[in-house]
């Protein structure tokens, strides 16, 4: 579980300080609350996947998400839409999750990234549970480790965007 807690950590932190020129902030987990800049954070949170909202909507949906009061966007970062051939990286269009997070920021919404569970067609746990061939599934979850490497590569990448 602190496991789990910390990589969420590092994802909020990526999400805040590695896609935006924004001033730093800090986050942490204190004994009984998040804590942002060293004051107690609740946060309220919504789900909002970048590929599949039109870029066009983006602003206006998270600025529905701000008026329903949510204070931070949730997303999946889908790697087999970013890499979709090894070493080949595609960042544009739909897929630019960095000007997704500057959007956010603007709207004054913070963002946590989180990997998506598998690479399986749409990259999400849905196909797997929808009756995706179990064959496939094991195929994909013999490939993991490698997955978890190449995470670092991509990590860089859009850290570089």
């Amino acid at each position: 579980m602190k496991k789990t807690i910390i990589s969420f950590l590092t994802f909020l932190s990526l999400g805040i300080t590695g896609f935006c020129q924004a001033p730093k902030h800090t986050f942490a987990l204190g004994d009984e609350a998040f804590l942002l800049d060293g004051k107690p954070f609740q946060m309220i949170s919504g789900e909002m996947h970048y590929p599949r909202v039109p870029r066009e909507a983006w602003r206006a949906r998270m600025k529905m998400a701000k008026a329903m009061g949510l204070n931070t966007i949730g997303t999946y970062v889908f790697w087999n839409l970013h890499e979709p051939q090894k070493g080949k990286f595609d960042f544009t269009g739909n897929n630019d999750v960095a000007e997704f997070v500057r959007i956010a920021q603007q709207e004054g919404l913070w963002v946590i990234l989180a990997q998506a569970h598998t690479f399986v067609p749409s990259g999400s746990l849905e196909d797997i549970l929808t009756g995706y061939r179990m064959k496939k599934v094991l195929k994909y979850a013999v490939k993991r480790l490698n997955i978890l490497r190449s995470i670092k590569a991509i990590l860089k990448r859009l850290a570089s965007n």
